[in-house]
């Protein structure tokens, strides 16, 4: 993780995306993997997440702190602090 310049407070805080020296994390990574897809609806989608970015911020941390509570997740789903 060092040599990606990542933490790994932040590795297990959100999720994160790499491309070249650019680093992405939370809501912005998955702007940038929606921008990036070849469906015009998709790239709406990611261009809408990062124009509201306060809210897509606070929506993706409710989402990865409850993620396990939504349709099809699981117990493994749920953040665990480790050791």
């Amino acid at each position: 993780m060092a040599a990606l310049k990542i933490t790994l407070a932040e590795v297990q805080a959100q999720v994160w995306l790499i491309d070249g020296e650019q680093r992405f994390g939370g809501h912005r990574a998955v702007a940038w993997l929606l921008i990036n897809q070849s469906k015009f609806a998709w790239k709406l989608l990611g261009h809408l997440l990062n124009a509201f970015s306060p809210i897509s911020a606070m929506v993706y941390t409710w989402v990865a702190k409850n993620r396990h509570r939504l349709p099809g997740g699981t117990k493994e789903c749920s953040i665990v602090d480790r050791p």
